[in-house]
């Protein structure tokens, strides 16, 4: 699975918007992937659902929304229709963007072992990293908790940042001090992501 601050993988896939989406083409927008197990069922259901019913808050903090999930673009098409969602699902159905995100997983039900989508929602900034992951989701509350990691995180005023990102280096530096000779190595933009938190 990827980390935070690094690239958030690219991809092509088909959508029931009707064209292809590419990860790398939507730069200069933050986007939040939340991949789930399958369509119509009842969490699956309630999580689409709850994003849909938020993408007016999205559109209005800049944020794309997508659903990934190895469904079909048939079954996707008709869950979206019955549900009527306002946000469109990307199928992943050859499981490559699911393994790159390391989100299918082996899981274990009734003693039963299958592999499957673990629900994870990843939140990428508008410079294609990674800035927020959320691990084996819990349905109640968690779109909620990405409008506020979006707020929190992404949007800063600029001379906050700038602020922020002078701190980062000066972090940078101090690593170098107290390593005495061993440089410990500390991205000074992750570093800024802290600093910002305690700005906003």
């Amino acid at each position: 699975m990827p980390d935070i601050s690094q690239a958030a993988p690219d991809f092509t896939l088909p959508s029931t918007s009707g064209e292809d989406v590419t990860l790398s083409a939507l730069k200069g927008q933050p986007v939040v992937l939340f991949f789930y197990p399958r369509d119509d069922t009842p969490g699956c259901t309630k999580e689409n659902v709850g994003f849909s019913e938020s993408r007016a808050a999205f559109d209005e903090a800049g944020a794309l929304v997508f659903g990934i999930s190895k469904d079909s673009m048939a079954s996707h098409e008709k869950f979206s229709a019955k549900r009527e969602l306002q946000i469109p699902l990307l199928s992943d159905e050859n499981d490559t963007v699911c393994e790159d995100y390391g989100v299918w997983k082996e899981k274990n039900m009734y003693g039963k072992t299958y592999m499957g989508i673990e629900r994870t929602t990843f939140l990428i900034a508008s410079d294609g990293t990674i800035a927020r992951i959320w691990n084996k989701v819990k349905v109640p509350g968690h779109v909620e908790e990405v409008l506020e990691g979006h707020i929190d995180r992404l949007i800063i005023p600029l001379d906050d940042f700038l602020a922020a990102y002078a701190v980062g280096f000066l972090y940078c530096f101090l690593d170098l001090f107290k390593g005495k000779g061993n440089v410990v190595h500390r991205d000074p933009l992750h570093s800024a992501h802290h600093q910002a938190d305690d700005l906003v």
